[in-house]
């Protein structure tokens, strides 16, 4: 553990490999995070690598955070339905916070 360090915060995680670049948040032991864990998405978000569907996942995945939870943001600019490069989220535009 990190001294000072009292949880993590993931925004638009990458969940699944984009083809040119493999590798997603599940490649690492995440039953290792042992801080409270909040996960940040958008709810339209359309890149396809940062799904907000695969948040129960995730949670379930972080089995030894002693607390954790998943909002999913809404309001901002329309969702493209498939982004070009997995790197673009609108969660950090939104403004209204669904559990």
């Amino acid at each position: 553990m990190v001294p000072g360090l009292h949880g993590v915060v993931l925004t638009s995680s990458v969940t699944r490999d984009p083809p040119q670049d493999p590798g997603s948040v599940f490649a690492i032991d995440l039953s290792r995070i042992t801080l409270p864990t909040l996960l940040i998405n958008h709810r339209d978000d359309g890149c396809f690598v940062a799904v907000p569907a695969d948040a129960p996942r995730l949670l379930e995945a972080l089995s030894r955070a002693p607390a954790k939870q998943a909002l999913l943001y809404d309001g901002a600019p329309p969702a493209r339905t498939r982004c070009a490069k997995p790197c673009r989220s609108t969660a950090t535009t939104a403004s209204s916070p669904r559990s």
